[in-house]
């Protein structure tokens, strides 16, 4: 019987899922224009790297940037910054080195702009 227990302990047991930082953003414009809505997520693309995607629903291409800080798991802060020129619905990935980052645990983007052309 104690045998049986264990297994279906086991089987039921959850996988920790990877954290990521996913926030809907208004790109602002620095000087004047129209904000626009977008999206950044950012995740660890492996040790000491993280991933983030960007993207707006503006009506033309546009040079986006963020500013997202981030906490690892080992308690190690990082940040990542970008700025990309990124077309309406599309996704541009940008790729950040955070030396001593283990794992991704919680993070939050802080700024988010557009720069004028």
């Amino acid at each position: 019987m104690r045998a049986l227990v264990a297994a279906v302990l086991v089987g039921c047991a959850t996988t920790p899922r990877p954290a990521v930082v996913d926030a809907s953003v208004v790109f602002a414009p620095r000087a004047g224009g129209e904000p626009v809505d977008g999206h950044v997520r950012c995740a660890m693309a492996r040790a000491n790297e993280i991933t983030c995607s960007v993207s707006h629903e503006g009506s033309a291409t546009l040079q986006v940037c963020f500013h997202a800080d981030v906490r690892c798991a080992n308690g190690t802060p990082a940040s990542a910054e970008a700025c990309r020129d990124t077309a309406p619905g599309s996704q541009v990935q940008t790729y950040h080195q955070v030396e001593g980052c283990d794992a991704l645990a919680s993070g939050t983007v802080t700024n988010a702009w557009i720069i004028e052309r």
